[in-house]
């Protein structure tokens, strides 16, 4: 039995990229008990069973003096501006490091690029357009750490792998902002009558996030699924208030079978077959309070700051290199990309957009 956990960060801000991860877990021991739970434990019931096998994740552990623990990302992290302190940041590192090393990941991919390369896949949306984002490039590119050594977590690697279960790969998925226009409003940068796909079908970002996620399913499966995997459970927090999946779970895993076993307000749930393996697909409100999804969830969160982190170096150098009398204001204030913060942040960057080769769609996601 495999299970494979998939969240986003950045699904609600103008700015920055959409990030999606996913990561995959394997039971330390093979037990006949995971298998009858699948018959005797369906739908939410069968989140709520397997919940208890994750209770030592959410135990806090010492790392370099900071206690760190996988939980609702919300509740481990806070944002740049709800902490200045950078600590709550360096936590979040820490702890997606620590779940890192679980997966063996190797030195030579302990920086920016090394794991770059070996997490990403393809931009998504973004395939055919071939825009050269300075930020992002950077971010891929950079030869800084991105995870710490395991001496340094070896608090939480040593306790989390005597745990029933155990991460053993993950992968990331960026849609940045030129990529997440042209899929919402290809009307706006091509002709056209409106955002619709190949069957004439409106698309929106919860279309966008459903889609890319599922996508992203696909890659995970394809380099790491063995063929005598077993059953495949997949585990995704709701995507925008969306309850019914059966058109995006064709248009991306185009499954041999597919059968709707619940969608209620709370919980849509489908098994499908795809190339001979079987797969239980749930999408979950609060889902990322499951600590599969919670440690994607972080996983994604600490992709999204550290390329807002390179994007706010960017625009920050631009400034820097205006002369007084161009400058919208005294001082350069970092954004997080929300939406009024990020309509601020481009009022203080007129004088800098002015300068950019780049069309306002590869900066700026339209509403």
């Amino acid at each position: 039995m495999q299970l494979i956990a998939i969240d986003e960060a950045g699904y609600g801000p103008r700015l920055g990229p959409l990030v999606i991860a996913a990561t995959q877990w394997e039971p330390r021991q093979s037990s006949p008990c995971l298998q009858g739970l699948l018959r005797s434990a369906p739908n939410m019931a069968l989140q709520t069973k397997l919940d208890a096998a994750w209770g030592g994740y959410r135990e806090p552990v010492d790392c370099d003096g900071v206690a760190i623990r996988v939980d609702d990302s919300k509740a481990v992290f806070r944002s740049r501006s709800a902490d200045r302190t950078g600590r709550s940041l360096h936590t979040l590192r820490l702890t997606v490091s620590a779940l890192q090393q679980l997966t063996g990941i190797a030195s030579d991919q302990s920086h920016w690029q090394g794991w770059m390369s070996h997490v990403l896949v393809s931009d998504g949306p973004s395939s055919g357009s071939h825009l050269a984002i300075p930020w992002l490039d950077a971010w891929r590119g950079s030869q800084a750490k991105a995870l710490e050594p395991i001496a340094v977590v070896s608090g939480a690697v040593e306790r989390w792998k005597t745990l029933p279960w155990l991460p053993v790969a993950s992968r990331a998925r960026v849609v940045s902002a030129e990529a997440f226009n042209r899929f919402c409003h290809p009307a706006m940068s091509a002709k056209g009558s409106g955002a619709r796909g190949a069957k004439g079908l409106r698309r929106n970002k919860s279309d966008l996030l459903s889609l890319e996620s599922l996508r992203l399913l696909v890659n995970l499966l394809e380099s790491t699924i063995r063929d005598d995997a077993g059953p495949i459970l997949v585990f995704f927090d709701r995507h925008g208030g969306r309850r019914y999946y059966t058109k995006v779970i064709q248009e991306a895993l185009a499954p041999t079978s597919l059968e709707v076993l619940e969608e209620t307000r709370q919980l849509s749930v489908y098994r499908c077959r795809w190339r001979g393996h079987v797969c239980w697909l749930h999408f979950t409100v609060k889902g990322d309070r499951f600590v599969p999804v919670a440690a994607s969830s972080l996983h994604a969160k600490y992709l999204r700051e550290s390329a807002m982190a390179s994007f706010n170096h960017h625009f920050r150098s631009l400034w820097e290199e205006l002369g007084a009398e161009q400058r919208e204001t005294p001082a350069f204030r970092e954004t997080a990309g929300y939406p009024v913060d990020a309509e601020r942040f481009l009022r203080d960057m007129r004088g800098v957009l002015k300068g950019v080769l780049l069309p306002l769609d590869a900066i700026v996601r339209r509403s």
